[in-house]
């Protein structure tokens, strides 16, 4: 999808980073679990988009899951 986002060059004539429309995806891969907390993936999520924006963006991060039961 970030690809085929940038392949379209879609002007984007009010970014300071870019001149066409580009993606930045922060993913969390998890295990689902019973009783999971969704706040927590969603803030994981959040937290790799940050970072795939400060690493220079048009990127995609994903976290994965560290929990070994």
């Amino acid at each position: 999808i970030r690809h085929d986002v940038e392949a379209m060059q879609i002007e984007h004539v009010k970014s300071n980073c870019s001149d066409y429309l580009t993606l930045s995806i922060g993913a969390c891969l998890v295990e689902p679990r019973i009783n999971m907390d969704k706040t927590e993936i969603i803030k994981c999520a959040d937290s790799v988009l940050y970072q795939a924006k400060e690493n220079g963006r048009n990127q995609v991060v994903i976290h994965g899951d560290e929990h070994e039961d």
